[in-house]
């Protein structure tokens, strides 16, 4: 959005299929070109975050109501016995990572014992990877829902995502980029410890100032070229796709090419694939949640049956049949 106003000079464009995965022609319209403003651009976004934040805090209710309904019902509950289990079963020798999270966790769910409604909210307003935690333990504290969701939606609707869109609007938009990365340098010394900086070489905030400078360039260079080869391309995506798989494993050498691109350069790239890390290692722990749960159940299954032949023979005066 922000490369799209700083090339047409307003706001008036679309947004829905113009800008977001950039594999539409732009049209910038009719309106003519001017300065555009920080909060232009904000208002611009902020809606479409709000609503983004909002699909988030309702992908935490699922957690929630399965850590209620189970402890309403006096059933074990599977995942908030397993969070207590990793809590408790920490060992000293364990890596400082696995440690670091296990006092988060801790942390977390002293908060929302302690502070309720505020506690979530805290909790939810800023990038937080482990809130899932958050619904499980609310369900497992039997806290009201619109207590919970309401605190969540506030968090994650509103305050998250408006920070994270001022954020990413003044990282992208040139002249509040060049602001802050003056008033970075400001703060920055003219030189690192331990010899980190080399004589006579660029000072932290030159270095600084050219990584991001490049990394947009180098993101925004992306979006043109894929913009522009979509322009030019008019066959399905399904015979792209069989071109694609055909020229890039017709041979080794084109094998290695294909591999080598897709090495990312760029943070943009590097946060996509931890992104796909995360989200596949989230797949796994779900996965293996399931098959935990059904074999519970199985074995509880097992155990009933058991106890049931057991009484019917214990009724019938016959022993029981192996």
């Amino acid at each position: 959005v922000c490369l799209a106003a700083e090339t047409c000079g307003h706001v008036d464009f679309n947004t829905r299929g113009d800008v977001w995965y950039s594999s539409e022609p732009f049209h910038c319209g009719d309106v003519p070109p001017g300065h555009v403003t920080y909060w232009q651009i904000f208002q611009k976004v902020v809606l479409t975050a709000i609503l983004w934040g909002c699909g988030t805090a309702m992908g935490e209710v699922p957690p929630y109501f399965l850590s209620y309904k189970a402890a309403s019902a006096g059933r074990r509950n599977e995942m908030y016995e397993g969070l207590q289990e990793s809590l408790t079963s920490t060992a000293p020798q364990a890596g400082f990572v696995t440690r670091l999270a296990a006092r988060m966790q801790a942390w977390m769910m002293r908060v929302i014992q302690q502070h309720g409604f505020v506690g979530i909210l805290l909790l939810a307003s800023y990038p937080n990877a482990a809130f899932d935690l958050c619904g499980i333990c609310c369900g497992a504290f039997l806290m009201p829902f619109w207590q919970f969701f309401g605190a969540t939606l506030i968090g994650k609707g509103v305050f998250k995502v408006s920070g994270q869109a001022m954020f990413f609007v003044a990282l992208f938009r040139r002249a509040s980029r060049t602001a802050v990365l003056a008033l970075i340098s400001k703060l920055l010394p003219h030189s690192l410890p331990f010899g980190l900086t080399k004589p006579g070489g660029p000072a932290p905030a030159e270095l600084l100032t050219s990584f991001v400078d490049r990394q947009i360039a180098k993101f925004e260079s992306a979006v043109t070229s894929k913009a522009a080869e979509h322009r030019a391309e008019t066959r399905w995506w399904w015979q792209r796709r069989l071109d694609t798989f055909a020229a890039n494993f017709r041979s080794k050498e084109a094998f290695q090419a294909w591999a080598y691109k897709q090495i990312p350069d760029t943070v943009a790239e590097v946060w996509g694939w931890i992104i796909f890390v995360l989200i596949t290692m989230f797949a796994v722990s779900s996965i293996n949640t399931l098959a935990q749960s059904h074999k519970v159940w199985l074995n509880e299954q097992e155990q009933w049956q058991q106890q049931r032949q057991q009484c019917e023979a214990d009724v019938n005066g016959k022993p029981k049949q192996q």
